[in-house]
């Protein structure tokens, strides 16, 4: 029996994959199946580039590849994709909607303990402290499969479940650890809320919106007295007089930061078949 190969060009770049690294050649390439458009796939692990983590779950044309270039392209790339037939392939992704704009110059450790004993508790932003970028990408894309848009999508894809169609909201708490961006910014928040839409149709929701993120944090305890002694360095923990004393002279500030993007998402209704979905712990 002869097999027609109705995606030729996919199907070449499929077989080199496999030839360079091994990628499997999916079957969709080889038996008919032809498709326009294809949901990139990472692995999931923290090897994983940025610019390819922001490609997670995203809806591509083969005819228009991202900046990136097509799943394998891109050098020592370990990416794939899976083929997306509409009703039936499971999609959701954030895309920034700023500009990340850093000063140049940017902050280390040091810089953070002289504005706290010089600065008078003026506020900086993430921008201004040139970490912005860098923060969004340590909050959004770092823990694989428990990172943070990753952990979003889940969230946002459960609350549109229980929404039935409209419009809908969902906010957010948590606090990170952003010390591999600066050991200074140790556990930081980040709050915000998506608004967006969501409808239904032939067992699948489809989602809609725009998240607002906010990054908030407080420089205090420099030396990590209070951190040590009572395990946390909340200015609030402790009266105003140890406050003082453990703060050793300077003035505590605060550290803000704000980025949006949009959410688009196409997930199964049933959510025990949906990747997209919480996981409970038993």
């Amino acid at each position: 029996m002869q097999i027609e190969i109705v995606n030729p060009d996919n199907y070449r770049r499929a077989f080199l994959a496999y030839i360079r690294k091994g990628t499997p050649i999916h079957l969709s390439l080889k038996q008919g199946v032809p498709t326009t458009h294809y949901v990139w796939r990472t692995l999931g692990d923290d090897k994983v580039r940025p610019s390819h983590a922001a490609n997670h779950g995203r809806l591509f044309s083969w005819a228009n590849p991202p900046a990136t270039g097509h799943p394998g392209e891109d050098y020592n790339c370990r990416c794939d994709w899976i083929p997306y037939i509409p009703g039936e392939t499971e999609f959701a992704y954030h895309e920034l909607l700023d500009e990340l704009t850093d000063s140049p110059e940017r902050w280390g450790d040091d810089d953070f303990f002289r504005h706290f004993f010089e600065g008078e508790g003026r506020e900086v932003t993430l921008s201004d402290i040139g970490h912005l970028r860098a923060i969004v990408n340590q909050h959004a894309y770092y823990g694989g499969a428990e990172s943070a848009f990753r952990q979003l999508s889940n969230q946002i894809a459960d609350e549109a479940r229980g929404q039935g169609s409209g419009q809908f909201s969902y906010v957010f708490d948590r606090s990170y650890d952003f010390r591999g961006v600066a050991t200074s910014h140790g556990y930081a928040v980040v709050e915000g809320e998506f608004e967006g839409s969501v409808s239904s149709h032939r067992g699948y929701l489809e989602v809609d919106g725009s998240i607002n993120f906010r990054f908030r944090d407080v420089f205090t305890d420099p030396f990590g007295i209070r951190d040590g002694l009572i395990g946390t360095s909340d200015p609030d923990a402790v009266s105003a007089f140890w406050r003082r004393l453990t703060d050793g002279g300077g003035t505590v500030y605060n550290i803000t930061g704000q980025w949006r993007t949009r959410f688009r998402a196409e997930v199964a209704l049933e959510r025990e078949v949906s990747e997209y979905r919480v996981r409970k712990e038993n």
